[in-house]
């Protein structure tokens, strides 16, 4: 331990660090991690990644101004200008939380482009692969900053190249709400169909 924190503290600018996540591991199960400082704490196990830091693993990257990473429960923690990819999605944010081994994790103030449009939540949970569920969420076709008009609910569930559902939703016109509903969809898939999806009376076991 003592050797690792030795080399660990040795490491020169913008070197990245492997960590292996079993004993018997391949190199997809090697987690690269790095940053213009790297200070490793021997007690706790825990590696602090300064300016420009870096954690990448299998198809998954952060990149952030600083990330703390726990060596022992493979989690990491990003502060600031963080960005979040994994195969070809990308998602902004302030924060993030991110367990490496179940792929879970919390982001504050998310911001990601789908299929010709633009999603946000104030926080957004990864709960699987392609699927995150979000608080505060709004989904727009506009480009501006701040957008002309967004459909926004304060539960929203997106599933990635295919649908958003808000609940309830609210389409809001120049910050203006004009509409409410108990949930909307909306089609986010790469082949998009016209317009909104109508409402549809039933029932669902997830929905």
């Amino acid at each position: 331990m003592l050797l690792l924190a030795l080399l660990l503290i040795a490491q020169p600018a913008d070197t990245l660090v492997r960590d292996s996540t079993s004993a018997d591991t391949t190199q997809r199960d090697i987690i690269y991690y790095g940053g213009k400082r790297v200070i490793f704490n021997a007690k706790s196990e825990e590696v602090l990644l300064l300016d420009s830091a870096s954690v990448r693993y299998r198809e998954m990257s952060v990149h952030s101004d600083s990330i703390r990473y726990d060596v022992k429960q493979h989690r990491l923690t990003a502060y600031a200008d963080v960005l979040f990819t994994s195969g070809s999605e990308n998602i902004t944010g302030n924060m993030l939380v991110y367990d490496v081994d179940s792929r879970k994790g919390m982001m504050r103030s998310a911001y990601t482009s789908v299929e010709n449009g633009f999603f946000r939540a104030n926080e957004v949970w990864l709960v699987r692969e392609r699927v995150m569920n979000g608080r505060g969420g709004s989904y727009t076709t506009c480009d501006h900053n701040p957008p002309h008009y967004v459909f926004y609910g304060p539960r929203v569930k997106l599933f990635m190249d295919d649908v958003a559902i808000a609940e309830p939703m609210v389409f809001k016109l120049f910050n203006t709400p004009l509409l409410a509903a108990p949930f909307w969809m909306v089609p986010v898939a790469s082949k998009r169909k016209s317009g909104l999806l109508p409402f549809k009376i039933g029932n669902s076991s997830t929905e």
